[in-house]
């Protein structure tokens, strides 16, 4: 996890977001170079709130919906099995899971039975740069405003970073490195954001936009600004907290995280 911990702190903020009072959990995309670590991050993450998985089928879409009512999040390690099946399959999916990131779920998408809890859900993966450009999966993903439900974060490593990860390598400290544990206790938490720091989110937020309007960016920004204090264990939202997003942002960027 050589150079990783931003994205680490990125993807642990994203789960906290689900236990935030009246906010819809984050929904985010990794993109970042195949081997860049993309798929052990959110594996390592797997915790009470979040299920990880290594393939995407309406099985555990299913037992996550009915078994589980303390997930927020599902977390798939490589986006692109989504598209590796047939076309029409893949299609179904993309359908699902706009549906799963969208408004709060009352009803099995599939039977129509009354869930016992209503649900809402974000979703997470990861996918290279390449993969995610691919006609196939660009014509999924930006269909039917599937993209705006996600926060799309690029990274890459330095050359510095390269070069450590390859010593970390060759000494074989891979082996006894430490695991990352993550203590996220479910439920939902009134964070207050102050007038002036809601003003603040708003002007960041046209750093990220991708629409003239932004609507989406800014309601996403602000989330992860009160997930931000929640991981911190403070109800109101501070000027820290908006560093750290500012930091964030970098991820956002059309150019991405240098890490």
């Amino acid at each position: 996890m050589i150079g990783l911990e931003p994205v680490i702190d990125l993807v642990h903020t994203v789960l906290w977001s689900g236990q935030v009072e009246g906010e819809r959990p984050l929904s985010l995309i990794l993109i970042a170079p195949p081997g860049s670590g993309k798929t052990s991050v959110l594996e390592m993450l797997e915790c009470p709130v979040a299920y990880f998985a290594s393939d995407l089928t309406s099985r555990e879409i299913k037992m996550v919906l009915k078994k589980n009512g303390a997930h927020s999040h599902i977390m798939l390690g490589d986006f692109t099995a989504v598209f590796s099946r047939a076309r029409g399959t893949a299609k179904l999916t993309i359908n699902l899971l706009g549906r799963l990131t969208g408004d709060k779920i009352t009803h099995m998408p599939w039977d129509g039975d009354e869930l016992a809890i209503p649900r809402k859900l974000g979703f997470i993966s990861a996918i290279p740069p390449d993969d995610l450009a691919k006609r196939e999966v660009r014509s999924h993903v930006q269909g039917a405003g599937f993209a705006s439900r996600f926060l799309f974060a690029k990274y890459n490593y330095t050359q510095q970073t390269i070069t450590d990860v390859h010593k970390f390598i060759r000494e074989g400290k891979y082996k006894t490195a430490k695991k990352f544990v993550i203590n996220i206790k479910p439920g939902a938490y009134k964070v207050t954001v102050p007038d002036s720091i809601a003003l603040q989110i708003n002007q960041i937020s046209d750093r990220i936009k991708t629409d003239p309007l932004g609507f989406r960016a800014h309601h996403h920004l602000r989330t992860l600004a009160c997930s931000i204090a929640r991981k911190n264990a403070r109800n109101t939202v501070t000027v820290e907290d908006v560093k750290q997003l500012i930091e964030f942002c970098d991820f956002f960027t059309t150019e991405g995280k240098r890490i």
